[in-house]
């Protein structure tokens, strides 16, 4: 994600506004159709995160709320920023809120086309580009949704 945050304008914009999230493209340096951020693989970070959200919920469903090894979750803990002592359900909550925030970001750039969902989105403008009414991107979308769906539910519950 980082090659992303530097490689594209629109990232750089939004992170230094204080956006959350993350446009991501299909590698560092692609120059397919002007090597934009694409929607349907910005959903796929996001459904990676709330998978992982998935996984942890149900780690402390059989396990507990343990804390989080340094060793095991060293990576989760460094991208996430989670701190030595957090435990298993802190880490669901911060990769839940991982997933929503690249969500959020890429909803930013779709909500006023009227429902459509293109290829790319262009990495100067913010606007969609290149293949328009992607079946693929609105697929990927919407399976991450689907993944995301009753997991703050499920995190409210084992909070409680």
């Amino acid at each position: 994600t980082r090659a992303f945050c530097r490689e594209y304008p629109i990232n750089q914009q939004e992170n230094e506004a204080g956006d959350p999230g993350v446009l991501m493209g299909r590698y560092p340096n692609d120059s397919y159709a002007g090597g934009n951020p694409w929607q349907l693989l910005t959903a796929v970070l996001a459904e990676c995160f709330y998978v992982g959200g998935r996984i942890s919920m149900d780690t402390v469903k059989r396990t507990g709320n343990t804390k989080l090894s340094p060793v095991t979750n060293k990576q989760w803990m460094k991208l996430l920023n989670l701190e030595e002592g957090a435990t298993l359900t802190d880490l669901a909550t911060a990769q839940i809120a991982a997933g929503d925030a690249v969500m959020t970001r890429l909803h930013n750039h779709v909500k006023d086309d009227g429902g459509k969902i293109d290829e790319q989105i262009d990495k100067n403008t913010g606007k969609q580009a290149s293949a328009e009414d992607l079946t693929w991107s609105y697929a990927n979308i919407l399976h991450a949704l689907h993944i995301r769906n009753g997991l703050v539910e499920d995190l409210a519950m084992l909070q409680n």
